[in-house]
């Protein structure tokens, strides 16, 4: 139902961040242990897959809400099925989108706080960005 619905600006961003996603887990990927002569059993490896891909959903379904994954710049990088549940936008709508866009304005700075805070919780609450207005995107406040 949703796929007839796309666009071809939300196809080509869907794309895209399938195409992060897929990179930055390919490098997760690899970097897993290995057995002892360096050859992954792959039994094991498709149980835990097989596991992992439940416990995801138990979770999810646990939490009676929905998941939100936010880079460093701000950008959607993952949301959850259930969050059209919630907040009433699609899953493909969300993805690869700037988080300010679905927060409200008042909001913005405080979440700016809160997501400088867990990338560098030893730093000072100070973020050292400020907020552009127009488009509630960071901006730095020193260029280099």
């Amino acid at each position: 139902d949703v796929i007839n619905k796309l666009d071809k600006l939300s196809v080509l961003r869907l794309s895209v961040s399938y195409l992060r996603a897929k990179s930055f887990f390919d490098v997760s990927l690899k970097s897993s242990p290995a057995d002892r002569n360096g050859v992954q059993d792959n039994c094991r490896t498709k149980f835990r897959e097989g596991l992992n891909l439940q416990e995801g959903e138990f979770l999810l379904q646990a939490l009676n809400g929905f998941v939100l994954v936010v880079t460093t710049d701000a950008l959607v990088f993952y949301a959850s099925s259930t969050i059209q549940d919630y907040l009433g936008f699609q899953q493909s709508d969300v993805i690869h989108q700037s988080v300010y866009e679905l927060i409200h304005t008042e909001d913005r700075a405080e979440f700016q706080r809160q997501l400088h805070w867990a990338l560098n919780p030893s730093q000072c609450p100070d973020s050292g960005q400020r907020i552009d207005e127009a488009s509630g995107l960071s901006q730095p406040a020193a260029y280099y």
